[in-house]
């Protein structure tokens, strides 16, 4: 079952530094959420439809993900996992 969250909602989970998100959507492919650190943060079947801009993807992880939305320009990507994605971009 999917859980919808607000792009606020999810910022808020991000600034609390919660590092695990399961069957959520977050949809706003207008809404840019630059800067962040999500080093290690896990995503699994998730609905990912927002740009990641200039964030720290490092070790971070997005297993059975609908990424086909996601931009991921000038993230720092290194040791980042996804594993059976759907996406158009990465």
């Amino acid at each position: 079952m999917i859980h919808d969250l607000s792009v606020q909602e999810f910022v808020q989970l991000i600034k609390k530094r919660e590092k695990k998100f399961t069957g959520v959507s977050v949809e706003d492919f207008n809404f840019t959420l630059r800067n962040y650190d999500l080093e290690g943060v896990e995503f699994e079947d998730c609905f990912i439809n927002i740009n990641l801009e200039k964030c720290n993807l490092k070790n971070a992880k997005f297993i059975f993900c609908n990424l086909k939305t996601i931009s991921v320009r000038d993230c720092s990507i290194e040791n980042c996992y996804i594993s059976d994605a759907i996406s158009n971009q990465l």
